[in-house]
């Protein structure tokens, strides 16, 4: 059979063959195997000069050594360029043209028949040659009744040119006409765009959506969409109280992180359920291998929430019951899944948004959403409430911790986003090693911390050293205030003596001392009470014990002079610092909420997710 990939010129485009009309091309005779039907075939090569215009519009000749990629045979059934793939007609991509076709309801003749598999890839082109040099024969011989009665040509090689079409395929091959002709324009147009500038088109193209718009312009939208109606569907505020509605199934789930993946979530669900039901029936294996818990989970990490169904309405109740029993708040349920706080409620399966932005403006509700509930959290613990009433040993009680981890999760956060800015902002090499270090170990210690903390919440020991704590605290206030009193008088009496006088006797520096004391124990009695933001920011030695005996020791210097009445509460002072440092080498101890800035309630976090 004849070669025609050896006999045949290539099928090049015109960008791809340059702007000189004198080429030389290198014919190599089975140079290459082709990247389509991965048959050996005749490459070709040559110098592409192409003139372009850059931003000093001055013209530029680039030169370009191209290549063929795939045979002749691949390039004549697809009608495409052998160097870069788009169509001869029209310049415009592959997958673009068989759209057009589709949609215009025209029979696509240059569609092909893909196949993986290496032999049938080299069939299919060895019969596409077959039927070319058929035809080939039939055209130069003039010979039409042959190419009637051979079935094989029909369909690919008259079609478009039968005279008895009807109207209905003129006016679909118009429309396919209409659109490819505005493709190619619509190419052509982008062509000649990037031939002014192209490293600035390359730049503006990441920039510029399909619209035209900018990204800081869809930034700019995100405030001028409306959720309002989507929002008012989801139940941000909904409770775990069975609903009456026996065909609610589902549960609604916000807060969740990015790093937390769907199949988890389930996991833990389904975990719950089966570990609660096989406490009470018994044979947990039966269970777990025989049932499907979940049938439906979705999250959308964009928007932070998601939502989760049950196969049975029994399986959602008793979900409901083992998460409510714990806690008597009103509202969303929570949970803790990979030390991430998720609140839960019942609801039906809603929309989530329809597009980025609005999922975006929907995260934007849950972080406000999970904040305030974690600050409602913090203010039923602080009024004295008991949110673990009721607690049975039937695997409630992790439930329960979670009220107490969720009032200090918003400060872990914040920390590890400074340090993430931190570590971003790293440009050499070796600092970044040494954040990434120092980031491992304060989030390994804080971890230990934070699990110590969990921990401890059951320990009688807590609350009793917790009220011991406040009374030592109040006692130190209490003394230095006096102290400071007595200072302030014996400073205050010899003012009515010369400046001179004044000097001799020291008694300016004990109004001085005086003044220091006096605002030192109101400083420290009214941390006892309320812990205002600008103490944390302004003076965070005073939540540890090693700052706070430190300050205990100033504090018992200044005032434990002169008289007896005032070096008793000075060394008072100085043995509870001196006891304050030896406690913090002591791991087993923690410092009570107001000695804690993670326990305060004024704490300036970002985000509670």
């Amino acid at each position: 059979m004849e070669d025609i990939n050896e006999t045949e010129v290539p099928a090049i485009c015109e960008k791809c063959l340059g702007s000189n009309p004198f080429i030389n091309m290198i014919k190599e005779k089975e140079g290459k195997q082709c990247k389509l039907c991965t048959r050996p075939y005749t490459s070709f090569g040559w110098m592409s000069i192409n003139e372009t215009v850059n931003s000093n519009n001055s013209k530029v000749r680039k030169k370009n050594y191209l290549t063929t990629k795939f045979c002749l045979t691949c390039a004549r059934q697809r009608n495409c360029c052998q160097v870069c793939m788009l169509d001869l007609t029209y310049g415009i991509p592959l997958h673009l043209r068989d759209a057009a076709f589709r949609m215009s309801g025209v029979k696509n003749k240059f569609n092909v028949n893909y196949s993986k598999n290496e032999v049938t890839k080299r069939y299919i082109a060895q019969e596409e040659d077959k039927k070319y040099l058929k035809l080939k024969y039939n055209k130069e011989n003039k010979d039409q009744l042959l190419i009637k009665n051979d079935s094989e040509f029909e369909g690919k090689e008259e079609e478009g040119l039968n005279q008895n079409e009807n109207d209905n395929e003129e006016k679909a091959k118009k429309m396919a006409k209409e659109i490819l002709e505005k493709l190619a324009q619509n190419q052509r147009r982008i062509n000649n765009s990037s031939k002014v500038n192209h490293s600035h088109q390359r730049y503006e193209s990441k920039k510029t959506n399909y619209n035209g718009d900018t990204m800081n312009n869809n930034y700019n939208n995100l405030n001028s969409v409306d959720i309002s109606k989507l929002i008012s569907r989801l139940p941000f505020n909904g409770n775990l109280k069975v609903p009456k509605d026996e065909t609610i199934k589902s549960f609604f789930l916000f807060g969740i992180n990015d790093e937390l993946p769907q199949y988890t979530i389930k996991e833990f669900f389904e975990d719950l359920i089966i570990k609660h039901r096989s406490n009470n029936e018994g044979n947990r294996n039966k269970l777990a291998k025989n049932e499907n818990i979940v049938s439906t989970i979705i999250v959308k990490h964009q928007s932070r929430c998601g939502f989760i169904s049950f196969d049975k309405r029994e399986n959602a109740e008793l979900l409901s019951r083992i998460i409510d029993k714990p806690r008597e708040l009103k509202g969303p349920g929570i949970v803790l899944i990979k030390n991430n706080p998720i609140r839960i409620s019942w609801s039906k399966i809603k929309n989530l948004g329809n597009d980025s932005i609005q999922q975006r403006k929907i995260a934007m509700i849950v972080r406000k959403q999970m904040k305030l509930l974690a600050q409602k959290d913090r203010e039923f613990k602080e009024h004295g409430n008991n949110a673990n009433a009721g607690v049975s040993s039937d695997g409630g009680s992790s439930v329960r911790r979670v009220l107490e981890y969720s009032a200090f999760k918003a400060t872990e956060n914040a920390g590890v986003k400074r340090r993430m800015r931190l570590r971003k902002h790293s440009t050499n090499s070796t600092d970044t090693k040494k954040v990434h270090t120092t980031h491992f170990h304060q989030r390994h210690s804080k971890t230990h911390h934070l699990q110590h903390k969990m921990d401890s919440l059951d320990s009688p020991r807590s609350t009793d050293l917790s009220g011991a704590f406040k009374i030592t605290n109040l006692i130190v206030a209490l003394f230095s205030t006096l102290c400071g009193l007595s200072e302030l008088f014996q400073g205050f009496i010899p003012f009515t003596n010369t400046i001179t006088e004044l000097v001799s006797t020291n008694a300016y520096r004990q109004f001085i001392l005086g003044l220091y004391a006096i605002a030192f124990g109101l400083l420290v009695g009214y941390l006892e009470f309320n812990v205002p933001p600008q103490v944390i920011n302004y003076a965070s030695f005073l939540f540890s014990f090693i700052g706070r005996g430190f300050f205990y020791l100033l504090i018992g210097t200044i005032v434990g002079h002169d008289h007896f009445l005032k070096v008793f509460p000075g060394f008072i002072i100085a043995l509870v610092g001196i006891g304050y440092i030896v406690l913090e080498f002591i791991p087993t101890i923690m410092p009570p909420e107001n000695m804690r800035s993670e326990g305060t309630l004024n704490v300036d976090d970002d985000d509670v997710i």
